[in-house]
């Protein structure tokens, strides 16, 4: 598992993630990568962490460009208030 702080709005978190996200490729062959993992992080920080979940769960497959991944999707969202 990788993990990237992030502080939200409310409260500090950890976004804690397999690397089947950062190395998902498009149908380009392009990684995600963890500067556009980072920038969503940043981007969804005001958002529950239900809504962030959604959210990358349909900017990941529309990354992919359709259903199914080579690698396993592992994702956690840690709110500490």
């Amino acid at each position: 598992m990788n993990r990237c702080p992030c502080n939200t709005v409310r409260a500090t978190g950890f976004f804690l993630y397999s690397d089947g996200i950062t190395e998902c490729e498009s149908p380009a062959g392009e990684l995600f990568g963890a500067e556009r993992l980072r920038g969503f992080v940043e981007e969804t920080r005001h958002l529950e962490v239900g809504e962030v979940i959604r959210e990358l769960d349909e900017r990941i497959g529309a990354w992919r460009g359709g259903d199914g991944f080579e690698d396993d999707i592992s994702l956690l969202v840690l709110e500490v208030c």
